[in-house]
């Protein structure tokens, strides 16, 4: 690929013969080989990533249809990426969940359970269920974005008079609506 300055070429695009595409990107006049089609592979991972990259290109055409998420995506642009790639990159990418801390729960409600939730793009939800040694629910609830962006903060609602054995369940979910969840038994 080349970036060509002949002012001859300015405002072209096309194919010159079957070795040459000249296209506009950027307000640059690139020039590159010319695709070639190449031999459709059938082996089951090829498939499965042809239909992970439809269904991720299906996901970025409806993003942007909605105003709200095509202008997130649209300020996350950077030089020549267009808000359809970020959408892309972003499907493709689950939240991680990561240090979850249980130093200030003690099993009284009012007590903080601190997650670190990041994700390539945006965590848009972090949630937290509270299950007791026996199997059942005792609570579950919304966690907020602390101050420094990436750690997520539940405060308890019930008092937990069982507290070993008892099963903290996080779940994340990105912009994208991928979800990735992280359990820990005290």
């Amino acid at each position: 690929m080349a970036i060509s300055k002949n002012k001859l070429l300015k405002n072209v695009s096309g194919k010159i013969g079957n070795s040459l595409v000249v296209r506009q990107c950027g307000g640059k006049t690139v020039i590159a080989a010319a695709p070639t089609r190449r031999k459709s592979r059938s082996d089951p991972a090829t498939t499965k990533r042809q239909e992970r990259f439809r269904a991720a290109s299906k996901y970025a055409h409806f993003a942007l249809k909605d105003p709200g998420r095509n202008e997130i995506y649209a300020a996350a642009c950077r030089g020549n990426q267009k808000p359809y790639h970020i959408a892309i990159r972003d499907y493709f990418k689950a939240p991680v969940l990561s240090d979850l801390r249980t130093s200030e729960y003690h099993g009284l409600a009012g007590q903080p359970l601190i997650v670190r939730a990041t994700d390539n793009f945006m965590v848009t939800r972090v949630q937290f269920a509270l299950l007791a040694p026996n199997g059942s629910f005792m609570e579950t609830g919304e966690a907020l974005p602390d101050i420094n962006g990436v750690d997520w903060v539940y405060i308890t609602l019930v008092n937990n008079r069982s507290l070993k054995g008892t099963l903290i369940r996080v779940t994340a979910e990105d912009l994208a609506k991928n979800k990735t969840t992280l359990e820990v038994v005290l």
